[in-house]
């Protein structure tokens, strides 16, 4: 499944902008006489199914008794004006979030204690992800999770349980 980028990549790059400037801090400043914790982190974006209840619907989508088809109106100039990008961006809250399309697996990952520069980090990625059937992809989330140790990760999945 290739995903085409809209307005959402914005929010990876300011993620990962965020990430790079951190890293750069305690590479620096920190690293040299302090223990990190947490030091390893993953950054995800990953397709996702969302709860029917969060779902946009749009009109054309709709529907209709008596066989009444609207799939006309998605292109249709008098709705432009009605159109808003508001629509399109939506901050997921507990139990919006379905599932994941396919199995999530982090786009970025690395550990601040063997980082030496923080241009190893790759500031690209391509996502591919497997489906293993039908469904409908709702749009993209972005999250991140730290890890202290192996027994203890926090996690802005919005699959976890609120932290």
């Amino acid at each position: 499944m290739s995903v085409s980028t809209g307005q959402w990549w914005w929010a990876v790059v300011m993620i990962v902008g965020g990430l790079l400037t951190a890293c750069y801090v305690v590479l620096v400043v920190v690293r040299a006489s302090t223990r990190i914790v947490p030091s390893r982190f993953r950054l995800f974006v990953e397709p996702v199914v969302m709860s029917e209840a969060f779902r946009v619907r749009r009109i054309w989508n709709s529907d209709l008794p008596d066989g009444i088809d609207l799939r006309a109106l998605e292109r249709s100039p008098v709705l432009d004006r009605f159109r808003s990008s508001a629509d399109d961006q939506i901050w997921a809250r507990p139990g919006s979030v379905t599932t994941t399309v396919g199995e999530p697996s982090p786009i970025l990952e690395f550990d601040v204690t063997t980082l030496d520069d923080a241009e190893q980090l790759v500031g690209r990625h391509h996502i591919e992800r497997t489906v293993a059937a039908d469904t409908i992809v709702d749009g993209m989330c972005v999250w991140f999770e730290a890890v202290f140790d192996d027994a203890n990760t926090l996690t802005t999945s919005p699959l976890a349980t609120n932290t």
